[in-house]
């Protein structure tokens, strides 16, 4: 249990570093946090590999200006994990500013010591209940 616990809190911790990366456009550091097969689909319902997903981000075609993640939870079996929580987004795509509330579930994998993003999918998230 303790090893889990510790490998939560290591995946809260790429998760935060994920945001504040996609925010600064730092494809160095996404680059280590996508496994080289991932999928990113948008809230949109765009599909994005790593590579079209970081060539998006470093043309300025997709700028992020606030992204803040918070994990509600943090499952993980050996070396595989799901995170499930939701974002907000501030962002330009293509020319238009978006304001996005969204829900999240990221799949990563560990493959030595290192966790690595295989998949991430976006939604609209619900309107809150009165």
């Amino acid at each position: 249990m303790a090893d889990q616990t510790a490998d939560a809190a290591k995946l809260r911790e790429s998760e935060e570093r994920r945001c504040r990366a996609t925010v600064a456009a730092d494809l160095g550091a996404l680059d280590g946090l996508f496994d080289e097969g991932s999928v990113f689909t948008h809230s949109s319902g765009l599909r994005e590999g790593k590579a079209e997903y970081l060539a998006s981000l470093g043309s300025g075609k997709l700028v992020y200006k606030r992204l803040e993640s918070t994990p509600e939870s943090v499952t993980v079996w050996g070396d595989a994990a799901v995170i499930v929580g939701r974002m907000q987004i501030d962002a330009v795509a293509g020319g238009q500013a978006r304001h996005i509330d969204s829900i999240y579930t990221s799949v990563w994998r560990r493959r030595g010591n290192v966790w690595r993003i295989v998949t991430l999918q976006s939604g609209a998230a619900a309107p809150a209940k009165p």
